[in-house]
């Protein structure tokens, strides 16, 4: 089993070498100072490393402090699933692949390079070089864990690495640098962004300072980008939030993807593109961009379905209940909040995090389902409509796991009472009207009182009136009532009829459909 460390900014990390079991990487440094996890399980343990508090600690601590810890939870919770298990090889493919023709050892990379960095702002179609790209894409909906994933997966390696007594001059290996994409698609900007990042990683560099000055051309920026690119041996760049690209619409860029482009013909560094699915609007229907921004791997992550996997992710949450008590273990939280969630992680998160808030506000126990639909209610109310809009999308396809007729009902406390009348066998028919109405008039109710009051309202017999020469009256709604109640339960075997009626005995009286 590989040794798994946890690596950390600020930080220069001294070279140790392995030797590679790849006779192609054998004595080169830029790939054997670098540690790698071959074995899926081991890239599991290492998802498991991380700081969260258990709930044996946290229960014992005040709310306050209990909050400190959600906020750990929320940085540090995820669930190992192949899906970041994809990301991770894409990146370790990507990078490995990309120093397997760089061994400062055997030659002078910088050499043989520097004469081509001035290129990098050439707007000509480098698409159709030779040169093998190693650049990949990963695209998503925002908040299913892109960014997490990607974090993850480079915070296995080493932020900067210290090579020395070596047959060449003593340098600093940085194989990541990640960087967000301008909003205004400056090709300036985004230099900066890797200068001020190389400066974090380093911690006492002074690149933006040396880099940024007040008049400099983007040429000047470019090239100085080039030059530390090659100082540090970086491995691969990612650049996050892309679909700000797509975003200006002012042609700027296809200017920037080239200039990745050029990045990875002419330095041979693959370019990572990170970002949502409106940014796979960037490529514009160009084969050969999306040919070179997938070579080395392409992901595109939708909404989870509702299946094992969301609810091994709902139950490894619950774990960290920082409740007093723990929720009901009869109540189906993975369905619930997959309802308010539509499979989205963030959103998931997001509800369980202010959920224990409320909690602690309110001097609530523990989680209940009226606590949830308080937090949807009170809280994240903006939204919500839109996640009804992907409610009422699946149920169109028949791809949800509530009945179809429950389009109606924007509200899972709705679906919580219908299901309890169900069970007492009354017909939707009956009571499809009176559930909103009854849970306007009545929020602090629970879905049992709700569901019960309902029952009392249509068993309740009509007041005599003081009319003689009429029948005992009843009212309107009690007529229509009675007559659904009698077309749900005709049947034509007159014994089954009457066994149905008699079931009912106790909600209608049978008195009132003789003829």
């Amino acid at each position: 089993m590989i040794s798994i460390k946890i690596w950390t900014m600020n930080k220069l990390h001294e070279a140790v070498y392995v030797k590679s079991d790849n006779p192609d990487h054998e004595g080169n440094p830029l790939i054997e100072a670098l540690p790698r996890l071959n074995n899926i399980k081991d890239y599991f343990r290492y998802c498991a490393t991380n700081s969260i508090h258990t709930r044996e600690e946290a229960i014992e601590k005040p709310y306050h402090i209990r909050r400190d810890y959600l906020n750990q939870l929320q940085k540090d919770f995820v669930l190992p699933n192949y899906g970041i298990w994809d990301v991770y090889q894409m990146i370790v493919n990507a990078l490995f692949t990309s120093y397997s023709s760089r061994n400062p050892i055997k030659e002078n990379t910088t050499e043989k390079v520097i004469k081509d960095y001035r290129d990098l702002l050439q707007i000509r179609d480098l698409t159709t070089k030779v040169a093998v790209s190693n650049s990949c894409s990963l695209f998503g909906i925002s908040g299913i864990g892109k960014t997490t994933a990607v974090n993850l997966a480079t915070s296995t390696f080493p932020k900067a690495i210290l090579h020395k007594n070596l047959d060449c001059e003593n340098f600093i290996q940085i194989p990541i640098v990640k960087v967000e994409c301008p909003k205004d698609g400056s090709i300036k900007d985004l230099c900066r962004f890797f200068f001020i990042e190389l400066d974090k990683i380093l911690g006492d560099s002074t690149y933006e300072d040396d880099y940024c000055k007040k008049n400099d051309s983007e040429s000047d920026r470019v090239n100085a980008l080039s030059k530390l690119v090659l100082k540090h041996h970086i491995g691969i760049i990612i650049v996050d939030e892309i679909q700000h690209l797509d975003a200006q619409k002012s042609g700027g860029e296809k200017r920037m993807l080239r200039f990745f482009l050029n990045l990875d013909n002419t330095l041979g560094i693959p370019i990572m593109l990170v970002g949502t699915r409106d940014g796979i609007a960037i490529f514009k229907d160009d084969d050969k961009l999306i040919r070179r921004f997938t070579a080395s791997g392409f992901l595109e992550w939708n909404p989870k379905p509702e299946d094992g996997e969301w609810k091994r992710f709902i139950q490894r949450l619950f774990i960290y209940q920082y409740t007093d008590e723990k929720a009901d273990d009869n109540i189906d939280w993975p369905r619930l909040f997959y309802h308010y969630s539509q499979g989205i992680y963030s959103r998931a998160f997001q509800i369980f995090k202010i959920a224990h808030h409320l909690a602690f506000d309110y001097n609530k126990e523990k989680f209940t389902v009226s606590l949830i639909n308080q937090v949807i209610r009170e809280r994240l109310y903006i939204d919500e409509p839109l996640f009804e809009i992907k409610r009422k999308d699946k149920i169109k396809e028949r791809n949800y796991n509530f009945p179809l007729e429950e389009i109606d009902y924007t509200d899972y406390r709705s679906i919580e009472v219908k299901n309890k009348l169900v069970e007492k066998k009354i017909s939707s028919n009956i009571f499809k009207g009176k559930v909103t109405k009854t849970l306007e008039r009545n929020k602090e109710l629970s879905a049992q009182e709700i569901a019960d009051k309902i029952i009392l309202d249509l068993t309740s017999k009509p007041e005599k009136t003081k009319t003689v020469s009429k029948k005992k009256d009843i009212n309107e709604e009690e007529e229509v009532l009675a007559a659904n109640t009698f077309a749900n339960l005709f049947c034509e075997d007159k014994d089954e009829t009457y066994q149905k009626v008699k079931e009912f005995g106790d909600i209608f009286e049978f008195e009132k459909f003789r003829l």
